[in-house]
């Protein structure tokens, strides 16, 4: 998605549908956005950039404490690290929408029976890469 957005493609139709997860040969997961059937390619666009220019601010904490109650409350068993919520307070300041990005995104991860076995990173969601 993010190189698509950067030659211009706005995909339009992003969803957990349009998104395949495969394992590479190690055993590590990763997705891929599909079905670019919506698509619009457009010569003047504005990349994505994150939304929260500077995350040292004092109210990054509670923020981060909001995205977590949310969590907790809608999902008790979803345990994510820290890193997960700043990166996904980078891109939705709004903690509750936050919240919500992370647990559609983190729920593909998880075991459909039992109990997680260790806290969801970003190395795991592969929002670690660049």
């Amino acid at each position: 998605h993010e190189n698509a957005n950067k030659q211009g493609v706005m995909h339009r139709d992003i969803s957990t549908g349009n998104i395949l997860i495969f394992r590479d040969s190690n055993g590590e997961s990763f997705g891929r956005l599909m079905d670019y059937d919506h698509a619009k390619t457009t010569k003047e666009f504005t990349p994505l950039t994150p939304k929260t220019k500077d995350l040292s601010d004092d109210g990054l904490e509670k923020r981060k404490r909001s995205v977590q109650s949310v969590i907790e409350e809608d999902q008790p068993s979803m345990v994510v690290e820290d890193d997960v919520v700043r990166e996904a307070l980078k891109w939705v300041d709004i903690p509750s929408l936050a919240a919500h990005y992370v647990m559609k995104s983190v729920g593909v991860f998880l075991p459909t029976s039992g109990s997680q076995k260790s806290p969801i990173s970003t190395s795991d969601l592969r929002w670690d890469n660049e």
